[in-house]
């Protein structure tokens, strides 16, 4: 090293531990321990709903118009989401919705008609406030 560099080196070296030792400072800040807890997140039920197309269209020609299932008291006060897929693999048929979803049987209208004899075959997907259950249909 030049004797010009040496010097600017060695005030660099000083500044970086000047800096070091001003934010080593923060660690002497009092810190309370927080405590932690553990949650469990899971769907409202484990066992299979039976749901059913439901209110026909044109003799079910058409496909349906509604999907009617049985909320477990477990799933009471859920917001409900069907979805209604082609089985084949295709995309979206139809869809419904419910807020807080009493317990018993209950009867969701779909956004347009399903599962008629010239549409695809259906399957239906179910959600309890986000959380997918198993699902007959």
């Amino acid at each position: 090293m030049s004797a010009r560099v040496r010097p600017r080196a060695v005030a660099g070296i000083a500044v970086l531990v000047v800096l070091g030792l001003g934010t080593a400072s923060a660690s002497a800040l009092p810190v309370a321990s927080a405590r932690l807890g553990t949650v469990s997140a899971q769907a409202c039920t484990p066992s299979t709903i039976a749901a059913t197309a439901t209110d026909p269209v044109l003799l079910g020609i058409l496909g349906y118009a509604s999907i009617e299932l049985t909320v477990p008291a477990a799933c009471a006060g859920s917001k409900l989401s069907l979805t209604v897929y082609a089985a084949a693999g295709g995309g979206v048929l139809a869809s419904a919705s419910a807020s807080a979803v009493a317990v018993g049987t209950q009867r969701v209208s779909t956004s347009t008609a399903f599962g008629g004899w010239f549409q695809p075959a259906p399957a239906l997907v179910a959600t309890f406030d986000g959380w997918s259950v198993p699902i007959s249909f």
